[in-house]
Parts: structure tokens; C-alpha cells; sequence
């Protein structure tokens, strides 16, 4: 859970490891030169999100589940 539950490394952004400062760094001066990047992620972060999060999708979702009972 949590946020590799959201985030799949480089195609909705970015997972580092805690203390990994130059990473960090990297990343942050790539996403600031980069508008396309920018624009690529977080059109897949709003696709993702309204995919598996999407309350009237889940709310369909979980009466399949409830019918199959």
C-alpha cells in the first residue's frame, strides 16, 4: 500500500530512497528542465488515479463483489 501503491517509478513520478539526497536532487533538476516530463507524469498520475480510485467505478466494483456472494 501506500505510495508505490500510486506511483510506478518513472512513469508517475519518481521513488527514492529515504536519504538519497543526490537522487533527490537529480530528479527535482530534471523535472524543472523538462516541461514535457512534467506534462507525461502527471497526465499518468490523473489516469491512474481516476482509474483505480474513481468512487463510482469502485462503488460498481464492490456490488459485483456483494453479487458474487
Amino acid at each position: 500500500g501506500g505510495i508505490p501503491q500510486l506511483i510506478t517509478n518513472e512513469i508517475e513520478g519518481y521513488l527514492i530512497n529515504a536519504g538519497d539526497i543526490e537522487n533527490l536532487e537529480r530528479l527535482i533538476n530534471q523535472l524543472l528542465s523538462n516541461s514535457e516530463l512534467r506534462k507525461r507524469l502527471g497526465n499518468n498520475s490523473f489516469h491512474k488515479v481516476n482509474e483505480k480510485f474513481n468512487l463510482e467505478k469502485n462503488i460498481y466494483r464492490l456490488y459485483d463483489i456483494y453479487k458474487e456472494c
